[in-house]
């Protein structure tokens, strides 16, 4: 269930996962109506995990889901039902989701925490998407790959500190996410195709 939850909020592999759950109760020698309080559980359960990550209307979705469960007449019919309404919800999740700007949240994140180890995989992880949807959808929605964007972001803070600050160059390097001095000072000269130190001798105040 909890892999069906992510494929779900990730809009990734769903119909494998849903036969994997099937197969599930292939190996289960319990009675029809223990099966069908499993899923019917296991539907409720889905529900409310889904409900954490984005606004949905329980009453609407379900609407009399719970009674055809239970009056569904083969193991086979039942899965199609469950299968049914799982699509339909994560058609929902993936409307909602969209609605939501995930990319806002994350671009705010980086310019506070622009100087600590950041990875697409990472960042996937704290806010919870499949990371090959994330970088699509965050190239899409700022026109730069993950990388690229956090790039930016460090090299605009190094650069203001060497316009602002008395620091040393390997001191703005750590404090702009670089450990490898360098790494920055190649990196730095590239993006603005001078030195660390010419630019803070050019933007002497």
């Amino acid at each position: 269930v909890p892999r069906l939850i992510k494929g779900m909020l990730a809009a990734d592999g769903l119909d494998l996962l849903l036969q994997e759950y099937a197969e599930n109760f292939l190996f289960d020698l319990s009675f029809e109506e223990d099966i069908k309080w499993q899923v019917n559980h296991d539907y409720y359960f889905i529900m409310e995990e889904i409900s954490k990550k984005v606004a949905l209307d329980v009453y609407k979705i379900t609407s009399d889901i719970e009674i055809q469960f239970f009056e569904a007449g083969s193991f086979l019919e039942l899965m199609k039902l469950f299968s049914k309404q799982i699509k339909r919800l994560s058609k929902i999740v993936a409307e909602e989701l969209n609605n939501l700007d995930i990319t806002s949240e994350i671009v705010h994140y980086l310019d506070q925490h622009y100087n600590e180890d950041q990875t697409l995989k990472t960042i996937a992880e704290k806010f919870n998407y499949n990371s090959a949807y994330l970088g699509k959808k965050f190239k899409k929605d700022t026109g730069k790959s993950f990388i690229a964007f956090l790039e930016d972001v460090r090299m605009r803070q190094a650069a203001d500190l060497l316009k602002t600050s008395n620091l040393m160059v390997y001191e703005i390097a750590e404090k702009s996410g670089y450990k490898n001095v360098d790494y920055f000072y190649k990196k730095f000269k590239q993006y603005y195709r001078i030195s660390p130190n010419e630019y803070r001798q050019k933007n002497l105040k």
